[in-house]
């Protein structure tokens, strides 16, 4: 894949990403929407049942996420 492909196909990810973020960010500080972990998890968590990692495991990654440690994350975190 050549380096533009690639710098494309980059583009295009970041882009599903922000749409995502803005989907399920359910907070809005001073114009800065931010992702509670429920809506984390609700956007990355599967639509099927649960049978290889169950929903609160998501919530871990949220955890690692969430740095600042404020229980919720922006789109830069």
């Amino acid at each position: 894949m050549s380096q533009q492909a690639l710098s494309h196909t980059n583009e295009a990810a970041i882009e599903r990403y922000k749409r995502a973020f803005q989907k399920f960010a359910s907070i809005e500080k001073n114009g800065e929407k931010f992702m509670t972990k429920e809506d984390f998890v609700d956007a990355i968590a599967p639509d099927e049942d649960y049978k290889r990692v169950q929903r609160s495991q998501y919530g871990v990654l949220f955890n690692v996420a969430d740095q600042s440690k404020n229980g919720v994350l922006s789109l830069s975190d």
